[in-house]
C-alpha cells in the first residue's frame, strides 16, 4: 500500500473501505464510529461519536489515550519501564481519571463514561490502553486510580466487549499486549 500510493502518509494500521483509505488507529475509531452512528448500528442509543457539540471533546481524548498508547511503544526497552516512563503513565492516569471524575455527576444510576452520557469510541480508546498497561506492567498501575478502575471494570463487562475478552484465549491477549511494547 505504500509502494502504489494508497497510504497518503505511509502510516500503519490503515482502513480501505470502499475508495476511502483511513490512516492511523484514532482515525479509523473515529470513522467506523460515525459510521456506525450512520447507518443506525448504535446499542441503547449511544452515539459512538458523540453527540452534536460533544465530537471535539470526545476527539481529543481518544487522542490523547492513543498518543499514550503509542508512547508506550516508545517508552518499553529490552529491560522494561524506566522510571521516567513509569513517571508519564502515572501522570496520564492522572490526567485520564480527572476526565471521569470531571464528567461524574454523583448519580449512581447513570453510568459515567469519559464525556457525556454516551459509550463512545474514545471509551473504548482508553480502555484498550488501560488493558495495554496493565497486561504489561499489573494491574498494581490502577490501584491507585479507582475512577480509572470503576470505568475500566465497566467497560470490560458491557456484553460485546466481555464476550470478545472472553473468547481470546489468555496467551493471545498477553501476546497482544506485549506486541504493543516491541520497539
Amino acid at each position: 500500500m505504500s509502494k502504489d500510493g494508497t497510504l497518503n502518509f505511509g502510516q500503519l494500521p490503515a482502513l480501505k473501505h470502499g475508495k476511502v483509505i483511513v490512516e492511523d488507529s484514532n482515525n479509523i475509531m473515529e470513522y467506523i464510529a460515525n459510521l456506525a452512528d450512520l447507518q443506525g448500528k448504535t446499542v441503547a442509543g449511544n452515539v459512538y461519536s458523540g453527540k452534536a457539540g460533544e465530537q471535539s471533546t470526545v476527539r481529543s481524548i481518544a487522542q490523547a489515550a492513543t498518543d499514550l498508547s503509542k508512547n508506550l511503544q516508545l517508552w518499553r526497552g529490552k529491560d522494561g519501564v524506566s522510571a521516567t516512563a513509569a513517571a508519564q503513565i502515572k501522570l496520564a492516569f492522572e490526567q485520564f481519571q480527572a476526565v471521569i471524575d470531571k464528567n461524574d455527576d454523583g448519580d449512581t444510576r447513570t453510568e459515567e463514561w469519559t464525556f457525556g452520557k454516551q459509550f463512545t469510541y474514545a471509551d473504548i480508546t482508553l480502555f484498550e490502553v488501560i488493558n495495554q498497561v496493565v497486561a504489561v506492567l499489573g494491574s498494581a498501575h490502577l490501584r491507585s486510580f479507582p475512577k480509572l478502575k470503576e470505568f475500566h471494570d465497566k467497560v470490560a463487562h458491557r456484553p460485546r466487549i466481555d464476550r470478545h475478552l472472553s473468547a481470546r484465549p489468555a496467551a493471545q491477549a498477553i501476546k497482544y499486549a506485549q506486541s504493543w511494547w516491541v520497539i
